[in-house]
């Protein structure tokens, strides 16, 4: 009687058990597609690094490079720190030979020096004015090189870099260095007036899925202290004209002065 009764109750709980399995199967085949798709997305990422930075920055900086080196007197050499692709700078290009304006460019991503130097090959204008080098604005040495080679110079941008660095008062103090007594630091990024729920943790990840380190959220209280504990006067702070201006936040372009 007993086996009667365990045989009529096997299928029951066979079933249950083929059903719990079936699902803890589509759950690992959820988890391994998403896995997949994401190591998928950071390689297809690494691959077109250089594009993707094209597409997602340059609408923006483009506009921001115009008002910087407007602001330069005609002659001027420039450090421009995170140069990237070039493809913000490249428009200006009509700009800088009638300006005569000299820049070295630094960034320490290699696939956007690459294709920097592409750039500057195709155009002769761009030749002729800009040279790139992949280094960091910590790397002294090489600083010292490009302003023996292309210096002294009257002044270093930081076109949305400058938070980015892992010490953002020392990157300032780095470019300075190199900066002629009575030069100008230049600072262009946006900076947070409210923050959205979930964006202080949803920005830094970004860099995964696009390749591009956008950095941490950056309020205008921190960016202003920053400014401050680099101890070099601020000259100008301000909104940029026809440039990201919202209740949420604002780009900013900001003169920092070098030391007589």
């Amino acid at each position: 009687m007993l086996w009667v009764l365990l045989a009529a109750a096997e299928p029951q709980g066979s079933t249950i058990f083929r059903v719990r399995s079936s699902r803890h199967e589509r759950r690992n085949a959820v988890v391994s597609v998403y896995i997949a798709a994401v190591l998928l997305l950071i390689l297809v990422g690494r691959k077109f690094a250089a594009t993707i930075y094209d597409v997602v920055i340059t609408r923006l900086t483009v506009r921001w490079y115009a008002v910087v080196l407007e602001s330069f007197d005609d002659g001027s050499k420039i450090l421009d720190v995170g140069v990237g692709t070039l493809s913000a700078l490249a428009p200006h290009a009509s700009m800088i030979a009638n300006k005569r304006l000299t820049i070295a460019g630094v960034d320490y991503e290699s696939a956007y020096v690459k294709a920097a130097q592409l750039r500057i090959d195709r155009d002769p204008t761009l030749k002729a004015r800009v040279v790139v080098r992949c280094a960091s604005v910590y790397d002294t040495q090489t600083l010292e090189e490009l302003r023996a080679a292309h210096g002294p110079f009257d002044g270093a941008y930081f076109s949305g870099s400058l938070t980015l660095m892992p010490d953002p008062v020392a990157a300032l103090r780095a470019a300075a260095a190199v900066v002629r007594p009575g030069g100008t630091i230049h600072c262009t990024q946006t900076y947070q007036r409210r923050t959205p729920p979930l964006l202080a943790t949803i920005k830094p990840l970004l860099k995964y899925a696009t390749t591009i380190d956008f950095g941490q959220l950056t309020t205008e209280r921190r960016a202003r202290s920053i400014f401050r504990e680099s101890g070099f006067e601020i000259k100008q702070h301000k909104v940029i004209a026809d440039s990201v201006d919202t209740p949420f936040q604002a780009a900013y372009h900001t003169i920092l002065l070098v030391p007589s």
